[in-house]
């Protein structure tokens, strides 16, 4: 991975940390041909809310059961008895789903949500590595699968020093040019 894209991560807000996983997500899915599936479709949207609410641990709490590695978990231990938010039935369901997609694919997904949920309930310290780590890894991935990522600059605008490191709430459009998608 290049340090100068590292370099320019850590300005970048996590909020936009999110965005800039989710755009890569997005890109992904196209190459896959998976982004109108209505399983993807209801992810993605649960992804970007991240971006624009100030209820982080509302949002926490549902996207944690959508995430490829626990709903492995569940499957292994108690055959998604620990859903919550999910049912039993829609846990199978998205389980079996993610089962005929590729494993980069899946860890990114995991990813993203680990970019969102590491900080939520830790300072930030001077550029949070507990986000720039995951969101660099995910870029490793996008790069050995030969996906393109965005470009930075679309997230650079939302910059680490607003709201103390988590950047602004902001709808999905801002993090594309002119605002416009």
């Amino acid at each position: 991975m290049d340090t100068t894209i590292e370099n320019r991560a850590k300005h970048i807000s996590i909020r936009a940390r999110v965005a800039l996983g989710i755009r890569c997500l997005e890109t992904f899915g196209e190459a896959l041909g998976i982004n109108r599936e209505e399983k993807i479709i209801r992810l993605l949207r649960l992804l970007w809310d991240f971006t624009s609410t100030s209820q982080l641990d509302d949002w926490e709490t549902q996207i944690h059961e959508f995430d490829p590695a626990f709903l492995q978990e569940e499957a292994a231990l108690n055959d998604f008895k620990g859903v919550e938010v999910l049912t039993e039935t829609e846990a199978l369901d998205y389980y079996k789903f993610y089962q005929q997609l590729p494993v980069d694919y899946l860890k990114s997904i995991s990813l993203v949500i680990e970019i969102g949920r590491n900080n939520l309930y830790a300072g930030t310290g001077e550029y949070s590595s507990s986000t720039l780590v995951p969101l660099l890894e995910l870029l490793r991935i996008m790069e050995q699968n030969q996906i393109p990522c965005p470009a930075l600059e679309l997230f650079e605008k939302a910059h680490f020093s607003e709201f103390h490191g988590w950047g602004f709430p902001r709808e999905r459009s801002f993090f594309f040019e002119d605002g416009l998608e």
